[in-house]
């Protein structure tokens, strides 16, 4: 009947987490993406043109982005071209082309560390002066953003301010702008969708995490429902049962401090773990993110990606430790369980507190959930230590 219950709480998860993802508006960047702007073009002197411009991610490593571009006032244009060094852009055919920063990129720019434009090699004539960034939320055709704006002061054969825009969740430019000093084409262009090809948006490891978090609290749940109920139908046993409940009362105490420390574990995966300026920032692949799309803020550097393997990590190691408990009563694995789990979380804000990020709500909270499991650990083993030796 335990088998039962689990395999259809893995069902469940599996089956949203799949289904998902269809409906889900949350961009990235990939090979075959096709990424339609729409752009205004004003003269100084009056008057104006509008028209469209596609990208095309004809190839996408860790070194290379190419693009085809396709104008619908012209001929094709391109291939265009994007080398990067270590997730950082270091050339760029066109400084109004730099479509895509990857994920270390956004991260050093979200902390006010823009040195990497100074250094970026483009063929726009033009050099960058100055620079500048900050946070903001910005609505577009092809929706709302948490983003990153990096205004850039050009000298030389071209000058005035360039205004580019991208969404901090997925490194895509989601608007532009051109003002010429003192005169020149004013040029607006912003995101009107994004296709994708015919592949999963997903990757196994968004699907995974939120599955394996939830399948232990969610069956284990299901059969307690069924045991509470089950437990209703045989009042006559309940004066032996309370008997035995305050006999056990020690290891009953205990459970509840691990099963509320286990509680806020498995609630720190959902709550943001910390904060940049005014934003609080998720963990990626957390089930937030995967319901909340382009609407929360993620970021996928290493850090934050493995944070939230060892904060999944701890969510099923305390929940397993939780099953033991219930159903097969091996104390001596279950606190080694427990500790683990505890240890594993207190990790997890560790790495964020060693990459200089802060804790937020996510992170404070799953050390509290790891005190309370490591305390109710090492409780119950004493008391079933004093009791052991009374026996002898």
């Amino acid at each position: 009947m335990k088998i039962r219950f689990y395999l259809v709480a893995i069902s469940l998860l599996l089956a949203l987490c799949l289904v998902l993802p269809v409906y889900a508006n949350a961009f990235r960047m990939m090979e075959g993406d096709v990424l339609q702007y729409e752009y205004e073009r004003v003269g100084s002197t009056g008057g104006g043109q509008t028209g469209n411009v596609t990208f095309t991610v004809t190839s996408l490593n860790q070194t290379m982005v190419t693009l085809q571009v396709n104008g619908t006032s012209g001929p094709e244009e391109g291939p265009l071209h994007i080398k990067y060094d270590g997730g950082i852009p270091v050339y760029a055919d066109l400084l109004e082309a730099l479509v895509y920063l990857p994920s270390e990129c956004l991260a050093r720019s979200l902390q006010g560390k823009l040195d990497w434009i100074m250094h970026l090699e483009f063929g726009t004539l033009a050099t960058v002066a100055n620079e500048t960034s900050q946070t903001q939320s910005f609505t577009v055709a092809a929706g709302s953003f948490k983003t990153i704006n990096l205004t850039l002061s050009l000298v030389g054969w071209e000058y005035g301010t360039l205004d580019l825009i991208y969404s901090v969740d997925s490194g895509i430019l989601v608007y532009e702008s051109w003002v010429p000093s003192p005169y020149g084409d004013m040029i607006v262009q912003e995101l009107t969708s994004l296709t994708y090809p015919f592949s999963a948006k997903r990757t196994l490891l968004d699907i995974a995490l939120p599955t394996a978090t939830l399948v232990l609290p969610a069956g284990t749940a299901i059969d307690g429902t069924r045991r509470a109920l089950h437990k209703l139908r045989l009042r006559k046993h309940r004066a032996s049962m309370r008997n035995e409940q305050s006999q056990n009362s020690p290891q009953k105490t205990s459970f509840y401090m691990s099963l509320t420390g286990a509680l806020l574990i498995l609630a720190s995966v959902l709550l943001p773990w910390s904060q940049l300026m005014e934003s609080q920032v998720y963990l990626p692949s957390s089930l937030p993110v995967l319901l909340g799309a382009s609407s929360l803020f993620s970021i996928s550097t290493f850090t934050f990606v493995m944070t939230s393997l060892l904060a999944h990590a701890t969510a099923i190691l305390v929940w397993l430790g939780i099953v033991l408990e219930i159903y097969a009563k091996r104390k001596p694995v279950l606190q080694l369980v427990i500790v683990a789990s505890a240890l594993v979380g207190f990790a997890s804000a560790l790495v964020l507190v060693q990459a200089g990020w802060s804790l937020s709500w996510g992170s404070l909270i799953v050390i509290a959930g790891g005190v309370l499991v490591l305390v109710s650990a090492f409780a119950g083993w004493d008391k079933r230590n004093i009791t052991r030796l009374k026996r002898s």
